[in-house]
């Protein structure tokens, strides 16, 4: 399960290596920044340019080109014949004579003279023979301007950057990106477009939400939940409150609890089936008090716990897959010492097929292969609540800055 991942996050954690938040968000932006560029680069018309030249180059016509002019030369070519013989007549008496008006203007040699003189004479005629005389005649066609410009593009600095980031895949996971899923609760209020402030099936079975009996507490419908600084919190308080509960024998029915908390899900809104799912979140633990995030399907079980803190006095996160309805999480595949009270912390869920990962500041920290049974959409729900036995006596909070779900291009 975690093995030496979970410990190596303990110990990165106590020699105060483990990577903060704001390094990570730091790194992640400059990184987005760069992406933007890479990608504003990738569109541009200078790459679609030097695109253009490359399968130029590549298709082997400049290549042929310049086989060709190697074999187009002056001597033997029907333009040389006939430039040697237009001056060899020219140098002939008869034609000399008949120049200058006083010989046979008639003779077969005058004639053809001056057949081949509206030729040889033209513009045309002398730059082709100067092109034939040319020893680097590949330098006047189109096809060596092209290789040039090719050459000149291929020095820009910033095609260079682009392809040298191309190359390493610097960018591979942003390039391969698709946003799935985002909220970073900047709004003033909840959107239950998106977010159900209770059970999914409490909202499909009854239209309202519920809790369980045997559960110190209750899920109020939303009095728990506060929306500002760009952070929604579920607060989990000493309240006396009854409310509507299951239990499994009786159904719903009306219970008092001495706890109140908050849920929210996204059951209605959004499900995911593979991919990223990403939290930035924030405990204050109150002994007693659990905080949770999992993924829930059309039945209670199985579920994938992203997270469930334990409830001592030193908070410690568990992860894993939840196959009945009895909790079965291990704290010992767990990561202990996790930041609390102001600190934010970052964890990450990836969702491969039948292989399952965890990473808490982008350190792993927890794998699960071959896992079955999960080929189904699954929704998010984040919640808080008091252990059974348990008695806190002051208030816990959990704050969540965003969450973000994301699947890869393959």
């Amino acid at each position: 399960m975690a093995g030496l991942s979970a410990q190596r996050v303990r110990i990165l954690r106590l020699l105060g290596r483990m990577p903060s938040v704001q390094r990570i968000e730091a790194r992640r932006n400059a990184l987005r920044r760069e992406f933007e560029r890479y990608q504003k680069f990738a569109a541009s018309p200078e790459y679609a340019r030097y695109q253009e030249l490359q399968r130029y180059q590549e298709s082997g016509v400049p290549e042929q080109e310049r086989i060709r002019c190697q074999e187009e030369v002056y001597e033997g070519s029907q333009e040389g014949n006939e430039l040697d013989e237009y001056n060899a007549l020219k140098k002939t008496k008869e034609v000399k004579l008949a120049l200058r008006g006083q010989g046979e203007q008639n003779s077969a040699a005058f004639r053809r003279f001056q057949e081949l003189q509206k030729h040889v004479e033209t513009p045309a005629f002398a730059e082709r023979i100067a092109y034939l005389r040319d020893k680097n005649k590949f330098r006047r066609t189109e096809a060596y301007a092209k290789l040039q410009e090719l050459k000149v593009l291929g020095k820009s600095r910033e095609l260079q950057w682009y392809l040298s980031h191309e190359a390493k895949g610097t960018f591979a996971e942003l390039v391969r990106e698709r946003v799935l899923f985002f909220d970073d609760f900047t709004a003033s209020a909840l959107d239950k477009k998106v977010w159900l402030p209770r059970f999914f099936w409490g909202e499909a079975l009854v239209g309202r939400g519920y809790s369980f009996i045997g559960d110190p507490h209750c899920y109020t419908e939303g009095d728990n939940l506060t929306l500002g600084n760009s952070a929604l919190v579920i607060e989990t308080r000493p309240e006396a409150r009854k409310a509507l509960a299951w239990d499994k024998e009786l159904g719903f029915l009306p219970a008092d609890f001495s706890y109140t908390s908050g849920l929210i899900c996204s059951g209605q809104s959004f499900r995911m089936q593979e991919g990223r799912l990403e939290v930035k979140l924030r405990i204050k633990s109150v002994p007693g008090v659990y905080h949770a995030l999992y993924l829930a399907g059309e039945t209670r079980a199985p579920q994938i716990d992203i997270f469930r803190t334990t409830s001592g006095k030193k908070v410690a996160l568990m992860s894993g897959v939840t196959r009945n309805e009895v909790n079965s999480l291990n704290a010992a595949d767990g990561v202990g010492a996790l930041p609390s009270g102001e600190d934010y912390f970052l964890l990450r869920f990836d969702w491969e097929g039948t292989t399952l990962r965890w990473s808490i500041n982008d350190t792993p920290y927890m794998t699960m292969e071959n896992v079955k049974g999960l080929d189904m959409p699954m929704y998010l729900v984040f919640a808080s609540g008091v252990e059974p036995s348990a008695a806190p006596t002051g208030v816990a909070q959990m704050a969540i800055d965003w969450v973000r779900c994301t699947s890869y291009n393959k």
